[in-house]
C-alpha cells in the first residue's frame, strides 16, 4: 500500500487505531484514506506520547483501542494530552466476512480503518471516583464466585469420601453444614482438608460482610444517594442492587437516549439469525455484564409479587411461550426500560403508573 510521507501531515486529520497489549503498543497510522506508518513500540505512555509529538505535529489526531484488561488508564493519558481517545467494545469491532487471520498488527490496522471510517461503537468511559468506587462491588462478585467454589469443594468431598449416606439432594441444609463442621474437628486427613476449607469460607464471609457495608456506604455519597434513591423505588429492587447499578451503568442516563438502547445495553433483548423468509430469534445477547443481568432477573422475581403489571406481563409471555425463563427475562426488561424512564424524570416509581398513562392516551 502506498504511504503517505509524514511531513505533508500538518494540519490534516490522522486516525490512529492501537491494538494494546501487556509489553507492547502497535500502531497503525491512516490519513486521507491512506495507512502512513506501522509500528510496534513498548506499552510506555511517555514513548506513545512523544512518538505522536514528534512524529505529527500541528494534526488533529484522534486514536482508538479495544477496551480490555488495562482500563481506561490509556484513555486518560491520550486525553490530558489533548488528543481524542475512543474506547470501542471489542465484541463490536467490525470486520470483513473472509477474514480468517488475526495478529497485532491486523487488529490495529482494523481500529484505524474503523475509526477513519467513523464505523465503530464508543465505550462510557467512567471518571476516577467511579471506577474505584466499582472496584467494590466487582470485588463482592469475586467473593461470591469464590465463596461457592469453596462451598462446592467440601460438597465434592463428601461425595469423594461417600459421606453422603443416603442423601442424593444437591442442595446442603443448615443441618448439613452443622454436621460437616463436626466432622472438620477430626484428628484425621478427612478433619484437616474440611478445616481448611472452613477456614477458607470463613474468610470470605468476612470480607463479604466488610465489601457490603463498604458497599452501603459508597451508595449514601452525594452523587449517587438520589439515583440510588430513585432506583431502589421499583419494587424488588433494594438498596444494594441499585447501588451496583448505578455504579456500572452511571447517575445519569441520557447517554440511553431510547427504550430499545438501554434494553439492548443490558444483553436482555433476543439475538436474531434471519435472511430472507426465514426468521430466528435466539437467546438473549448477553452484552453486558452477567453479574448486572443476574442482579436484573433476581429482581424482577420480586417485583411479580408486588406490581400487578409486571405480573401480567410474566403470565401472559409465559402462558404464550411456555417458558417461565422466557418470562422472567421480559419482566427484567420491561424493569430496565422503567428504570430509565424513572432516572430521567427524576422522580421515583409509582406502580402501574406508566401503564394508566397509557390507557388515558388509548382512551
Amino acid at each position: 500500500m502506498k504511504k503517505m510521507q509524514t511531513y505533508k501531515l500538518k494540519g490534516k486529520k490522522v486516525f490512529i487505531g492501537i491494538d494494546v497489549s501487556k509489553r507492547k503498543y502497535s500502531l497503525n497510522v491512516r490519513s486521507e484514506k491512506m495507512m502512513v506508518e506501522q509500528l510496534n513500540m513498548p506499552a510506555d505512555y511517555e514513548v506513545l506520547g512523544n512518538h505522536l509529538r514528534n512524529k505529527y505535529p500541528l494534526c488533529d489526531i484522534s486514536v482508538m483501542y479495544e477496551a480490555g484488561f488495562s482500563g481506561f488508564g490509556l484513555h486518560d493519558f491520550l486525553t490530558d494530552q489533548g488528543y481524542q481517545c475512543i474506547v470501542t467494545p471489542p465484541t463490536s469491532v467490525t470486520m470483513e466476512k473472509v477474514d480468517k487471520k488475526k495478529c497485532d498488527t491486523r487488529d490495529a490496522a482494523r481500529l484505524a480503518k474503523n475509526l477513519e471510517n467513523g464505523d465503530y461503537k464508543e465505550c462510557f468511559v467512567p471518571d476516577n471516583e467511579r471506577r474505584e468506587d466499582r472496584l467494590i462491588s466487582r470485588k463482592l462478585e469475586q467473593i461470591q464466585k469464590d465463596l461457592s467454589r469453596e462451598k462446592n469443594r467440601v460438597r465434592r468431598l463428601f461425595d469423594f469420601c461417600d459421606l453422603n449416606g443416603n442423601n442424593t439432594s444437591e442442595r446442603w441444609y443448615v443441618s448439613d453444614w452443622v454436621a460437616a463442621r463436626k466432622l472438620s474437628q477430626l484428628d484425621s486427613p478427612l478433619g484437616l482438608s474440611l478445616r481448611i476449607h472452613f477456614e477458607h469460607i470463613d474468610l470470605l464471609l468476612k470480607h463479604r460482610r466488610e465489601a457490603r457495608r463498604a458497599l452501603f456506604k459508597i451508595g449514601r455519597k452525594e452523587r449517587y444517594e438520589r439515583a440510588v434513591e430513585i432506583l431502589s423505588s421499583m419494587p424488588g429492587i433494594g438498596v444494594f442492587s441499585a447501588t451496583r447499578l448505578v455504579l456500572e451503568w452511571g447517575e445519569d442516563w441520557s447517554r440511553f437516549t431510547t427504550a430499545a438502547k438501554i434494553a439492548g445495553f443490558s444483553g436482555l433483548t433476543a439475538s436474531e439469525y434471519s435472511t430472507g423468509d426465514h426468521q430466528y430469534r435466539g437467546h438473549v445477547t448477553g452484552q453486558s455484564r452477567g453479574v448486572i443481568r443476574a442482579i436484573l432477573i433476581q429482581c424482577a422475581w420480586v417485583a411479580i409479587r408486588y406490581d400487578p403489571v409486571l405480573l401480567r406481563k410474566y403470565n401472559r409471555i409465559s402462558k404464550n411461550s411456555g417458558s417461565k425463563k422466557k418470562a422472567i427475562v421480559g419482566v427484567a426488561r420491561k424493569m430496565v426500560v422503567r428504570m430509565r424512564a424513572i432516572m430521567l424524570s427524576g422522580q421515583e416509581y409509582d406502580i402501574g403508573l406508566l401503564e394508566e398513562q397509557k390507557q388515558i392516551k388509548r382512551a
